[in-house]
């Protein structure tokens, strides 16, 4: 971990080109402009360190850092003549230990015999020492201006012309405004005698107004274009395109960086939280890479933009219906931000996999685990033979995440991802189908069959009618091919009654109710309770008449085929496609209790739950078979 970083951004050649100002013979002092983190000390090291500026000795003061409350003239006078500053130091420090010492010793020579015999020496000792650190403090606060006295020495230090120097003060906007106000005294003082270097962001300067600084800058320079914002952001993809190994679309991540006017700094910042999101903790593969990347970039540098989507806050639907969690009004007159349209359109819900941020809000927040598998893991479970195959036998109440995750990831995968598993998958759901009479389909079961309706269905748009009789037949004619495939692995056929309950149980035939303007409408599949109705019912009656009918597994299908898929308990849309039960009455009776019971089922017609003498949807059955209304014949059969 901490290993991704941007790479080394080589500016010698800018830096050369400054040094070589810095040297000539014209005195200047400069302004190097450049916000913090913006990479003004690398590159400063890099004017250093050129050919140049060997002869010169670089005096650099760093006083916006906290370090002691010596005075400014003090700090000056110690960057500028380390030595004798040292040295005055120590013997400050010489005269105090001197002092406390002799005191001490004097006040325990009665307890001490021995020491008496040193009483001459210490008491001159102390009382000299003392003597001078009274007179030093009595001298500089009456009539010696010691700091005045530094400061002069510290500019003849920085004007010998023969060792010249490069006073450096670094972060020169950081300080406050009454160290820059002491400043500028001192610098005129030195201003055309040494070359002088401010370090800094001119537009957080303090005294703008009195223009201190435009009286002594002579040059303003600017960092080297490669340390813009702009460049910097396309070190980031780099670094995480050829490190991580994760490709994704870099122009949100690029556009907000070169926006916001970011640093190296804020580059490398930015680029250790996304080496532990996405490999500490092992998101990558399991998220969307845009998604995550710029929610760590708002976690970063927009948290009040962050914070609200911890608090709920979901994107708006672009075909402009409100979401389940509504997104916060805005402002009418509002203009959006590059940061609020990219929030709208980046976290916006897709259908891709892995899961996007709407589907699986927290594992999207920093700092959280990623709990489901990667794509890599995912696809071996489907390329797996016994993994695969568990999952077409679980119950869809089973509440099973790793059931929901392959289910999402299939349902996402691209046309051209699925067809690479489409044969596997295939046979797993017509063989779990056949495993048992009348298997109840789970949804991975419906999902295979709907993908290859979808599979047939594009091919044959683009070359025939859709409301053609002709397509209906040519579609059902390579669905299919979903059973005759398998057929040939199995040790026994795939009956066409059995076929018809496929269709029935694992294609939505009826279709999806939908709103349209203030009323509702129905979305007709391509494959649909009329042309699967049409396209077996020859085959259906010919069941019907066969010797024995009724007693074979799947039979009651073929009346269901030729009735109709559904009767309308609460009142039919459309009376006429009701089933008129009474026109096979002859032929119901006839099916063996299994399938008697199975035909029923179809239509949920059944002894009620809250009484079983009661017959559940039986106002279907009000006519009269044998002597009596035939709901009650039928809730006796149900009943034995």
């Amino acid at each position: 971990m901490g290993s991704l970083k941007i790479g080394h951004i080589s500016t010698s050649r800018q830096a050369a080109a400054f040094a070589r100002r810095i040297a000539s013979d014209e005195v200047k002092t400069y302004f190097l402009q450049g916000s913090w983190g913006s990479g003004k000390s690398e590159y400063l090291r890099a004017v250093k360190e050129s050919g140049p500026l060997k002869g010169f000795t670089f005096v650099e003061l760093e006083l916006w850092k906290p370090k002691d409350k010596q005075s400014l003239a003090s700090k000056i006078f110690s960057v500028t003549n380390p030595r004798w500053a040292k040295a005055w130091t120590l013997l400050g420090w010489l005269f105090i230990g001197l002092a406390v010492i002799g005191s001490t010793v004097l006040a325990v020579q009665s307890i001490v015999p021995w020491l008496r015999a040193w009483t001459g020496g210490i008491v001159l000792l102390t009382g000299s020492a003392a003597m001078l650190t009274t007179v030093y403090g009595f001298l500089q606060n009456k009539w010696l201006d010691v700091d005045r006295i530094l400061l002069w020495i510290s500019s003849r230090t920085l004007k010998n012309a023969r060792k010249p120097k490069v006073l450096v003060i670094d972060d020169f906007d950081r300080l406050d405004d009454e160290t820059q106000k002491e400043l500028y005294l001192f610098f005129n003082m030195i201003h055309g005698r040494t070359r002088i270097i401010f370090v800094g962001d001119m537009g957080k300067l303090k005294n703008k107004e009195d223009n201190y600084l435009g009286k002594i800058i002579d040059q303003k320079v600017s960092l080297p274009f490669q340390l813009e914002s702009k460049n910097i952001s396309q070190k980031i993809t780099e670094a995480i395109n050829t490190r991580l190994k994760i490709n994704f679309n870099p122009s949100v991540i690029e556009e907000l960086f070169a926006e916001d006017t970011l640093t190296a700094r804020d580059a490398n910042q930015y680029l250790s939280y996304v080496e532990s999101e996405f490999i500490g903790q092992k998101k990558k593969e399991r998220v969307q890479t845009e998604q995550e990347l710029f929610i760590i970039y708002l976690y970063l540098f927009h948290p009040d933009e962050y914070r609200k989507l911890v608090r709920g806050w979901m994107p708006a639907e672009e075909d402009g219906r409100n979401s389940a969690q509504k997104k916060e009004k805005q402002d009418d007159n509002e203009v959006k931000s590059l940061i609020t349209a990219n929030m709208d359109s980046v976290l916006q819900h897709n259908k891709n996999n892995p899961p996007d941020f709407c589907t699986n809000t927290s594992m999207y927040f920093v700092n959280e685990f990623a709990t489901n598998h990667s794509l890599v893991e995912l696809n071996e479970t489907i390329k797996s033979d016994a993994e695969r195959r568990k999952f077409f036998l679980i119950n869809d109440s089973s509440d099973s995440a790793d059931y929901e995750e392959i289910l999402n990831y299939i349902e996402n995968m691209t046309d051209r991802e699925y067809q690479t598993v489409q044969e596997q998958m295939e046979y797993d759901a017509v063989s779990t189908m056949h495993s048992q009479v009348r298997h109840v389909p789970n949804r991975l079961v419906k999902l295979v069959f709907t993908r290859r309706l979808k599979l047939v269905e594009q091919p044959l748009l683009r070359s025939m009618n859709a409301s053609s009789e002709e397509f209906d037949r040519a579609l059902l004619d390579k669905f299919e091919g979903i059973f005759n495939t398998v057929e040939a692995s199995l040790p026994d056929e795939i009956g066409i009654t059995e076929r018809m309950y496929c269709y029935r149980t694992c294609i939505n035939l009826y279709g999806t109710f939908m709103p349209v303007g203030n009323s509702f409408g129905r979305s007709i599949p391509a494959i649909n309770e009329d042309n699967v109705s049409a396209y077996f019912t020859v085959k259906a009656k010919e069941v019907e008449k066969a010797g024995g009918f009724g007693q074979h597994d799947y039979d009651a299908e073929s009346l269901i085929t030729q009735l109709g898929y559904r009767y309308w308990l609460d009142g039919p849309i459309n009376p006429k496609r009701n089933p008129d039960f009474q026109s096979k009455v002859e032929s119901i009776e006839k099916l063996n209790p299994q399938e008697y019971r199975a035909f029923w089922n179809a239509y949920d017609i059944e002894p009620a739950e809250s009484d079983p003498e009661e017959l559940q949807g039986g106002a279907a059955l009000s006519f009269s078979y044998n002597n009596q209304p035939y709901g009650k014949h039928v809730l006796a059969r149900l009943n034995d």
